[in-house]
């Protein structure tokens, strides 16, 4: 069996350091397939120094695995323009060759690994070659583009509205589709496109083995008046910073001897600019760091917030309860369904008021999670169980061809 994924150029040049998201999750990935009979193509799109029209591309071998480094400018508006089949001749003629460079490595099935504009195209190609397609939905390409619009209106309604129906070609095109929660499967049905139940497979995220190796966990903080709160997410306009420094406002106000830490890295530029001030006012930063620093960060706190306006999955919930911490997320983060699992409904807020989060905090810091819930997590999202069940997915999909 031949898998082909669409791949980024971080894990082209850092393979097996990857630890946090789709970079994570691909390397996790690659490292079980290094283990099976089977090998895998791993696709790479890189931007050329001139904005040119055009394609070159190579490929390399490493061990048993294919790699295809393709150098390509498209601008998205161009590429979005295949759903309506009005693509330029230019943006056809690069399908074509797409399709051609896949049809060459014969490969058995088309892992979507991750949604982009440029991964679209390469979808595209793909069901155009003619080729099996199974879509993992790692995360909604219109939640963030909504959350974005949120910040700063850059996107008119048509604009959004063609968003989704390029998004909405996933499920049209894919023979299955993996969505990482229900909540993730139900929004997805709900804004773009409703997926017959067959096409439908439901695979978590794996976590990292560092956060369950045998470390003995620290104790909560041992002054009761002293909370300490804590944020894991990257700048970004999705994950509400502007609810997280609103509850440090408050709690400042309240006179609460809280402390709030972040790691994150304020990106200058971005759509949160104006709230970076607000930020270093109330919150105490931390620059990201490697799974085994992070550990100890969630060890360090009494509670860890997730206010995201949209998350699929979100394996900092995962990783704070594997440390036996206490997490606060909003309703609209996947992992929401397996905390109503464990009876944990009181650990989900709305965070519009910031108020109202604080008399949640009181309650919920400094308690630990469910032993059911930890060791639950332990087996279910453990790699070697999650990937089994894509390779399971992927051999029952390619069978049918």
């Amino acid at each position: 069996m031949k898998i082909l994924f669409n791949s980024h150029r971080e894990f082209l040049k850092n393979l097996g350091s990857g630890y946090v998201g789709a970079q994570h999750f691909t390397n996790m990935f690659a490292m079980y397939w290094d283990k099976t009979k089977h090998s895998y193509i791993a696709f790479v799109f890189e931007r050329p120094k001139d904005k040119k029209l055009g394609i070159s591309y190579k490929t390399f071998k490493r061990g048993k695995h294919q790699w295809i480094v393709v150098k390509l400018w498209i601008p998205t508006a161009e590429i979005l323009k295949i759903h309506s089949g009005k693509e330029s001749k230019d943006v056809r003629k690069v399908l074509d060759k797409l399709a051609s460079i896949i049809n060459a490595q014969k490969p058995d099935l088309f892992f979507m690994n991750g949604f982009s504009a440029l991964a679209y195209l390469l979808f595209i190609a793909a069901h155009r070659a003619g080729i099996p397609i199974v879509a993992t939905h790692h995360g909604l390409w219109i939640k963030e583009t909504e959350a974005v619009q949120r910040v700063k209106k850059i996107f008119s309604k048509n604009d959004l509205e063609f968003r989704r129906k390029v998004e909405s070609d996933l499920a049209r095109y894919s023979k299955k589709n993996i969505f990482l929660t229900p909540l993730s499967q139900r929004e997805y049905s709900k804004r773009l496109l409703k997926v017959p139940k067959s096409q439908v497979e439901y695979i978590a995220l794996p976590y990292n083995p560092v956060f369950v190796s045998k470390v003995k966990a620290k104790p909560f903080t041992k002054d009761k008046k002293v909370i300490k709160i804590g944020i894991v997410a990257r700048w970004d306009a999705v994950k509400n910073f502007p609810a997280y420094i609103a509850i440090a406002k408050e709690a400042r106000k309240q006179g609460l001897a809280w402390e709030f830490y972040a790691v994150t890295n304020p990106v200058p530029n971005s759509w949160l600019d104006a709230h970076v001030k607000s930020f270093n006012n109330y919150i105490t930063q931390i620059d990201p760091m490697p799974p085994e620093k992070l550990k100890k960060f969630y060890q360090e706190m009494d509670l860890i917030v997730v206010p995201s306006y949209f998350e699929t999955f979100c394996g900092v919930v995962i990783e704070a309860l594997l440390q036996g911490r206490p997490v606060i997320v909003s309703p609209t983060v996947g992992t929401g369904d397996m905390l109503k699992q464990f009876g944990l409904n009181a650990w989900i807020t709305q965070f519009n008021n910031p108020k109202t989060v604080i008399g949640k905090i009181k309650k919920i810091a400094k308690t630990s999670p469910p032993k059911k819930l930890v060791n639950y997590i332990i087996s279910h999202n453990h790699p070697e169980a999650i990937f089994k069940q894509y390779e399971s997915l992927f051999k029952k999909v390619i069978s049918k061809k």
